[in-house]
């Protein structure tokens, strides 16, 4: 291809435009539109007045406070509650307890494991009474069928 071809297709501002020049074949065309576009920067458009500026949420760095308290509280809180306790979205604060879980420094080590010892300390004293095992309830129930057996027995004899 000539200059003056190059720099026409250089000029569109897609494939659309290159092709409808109708210099030479649309397979080639096309890969020089390709072939230029990849190796020259994009041109950037003037902004219009109208058009507004995207700008980036400012996003808060995490707290220890936080980072805590999103350890403690995570399996408990419903995605809306999540939410708004820590005013970010929800992929942001699960990713956030995945790195802090995953994580190998020191400080998140010694976190997790004073939540864990505080979590352990809740749920005891939730539920004070341990659960009783299924053989431990049958031979409840079988002693306390031989005590009323007992009992029977003895209203008889002494009723007697």
């Amino acid at each position: 291809m000539t200059k003056a071809e190059l720099e026409m297709i250089r000029n569109c501002e897609t494939v659309e435009e290159a092709l409808a020049l109708n210099l030479r074949k649309p397979e080639t065309i096309i890969r020089q539109f390709a072939t230029l576009k990849s190796v020259q920067p994009t041109k950037t458009k003037k902004t219009s007045k109208k058009q507004k500026k995207v700008r980036k949420q400012y996003a808060p760095r995490w707290t220890k406070e936080e980072d805590y308290d999103l350890i403690l509280n995570f399996y408990e809180l419903s995605i809306d509650e999540a939410r708004n306790r820590f005013n970010r979205s929800y992929g942001v604060i699960a990713t956030r307890l995945e790195k802090l879980v995953d994580s190998t420094k020191p400080e998140h080590i010694s976190m997790l494991m004073e939540a864990s010892k505080e979590i352990k300390s809740r749920k005891q004293s939730q539920n004070p009474t341990p659960r009783k095992s299924r053989r431990t309830l049958r031979k409840e129930r079988k002693m306390a069928k031989k005590q009323a057996k007992l009992e029977a027995q003895l209203q008889k004899l002494r009723g007697v």
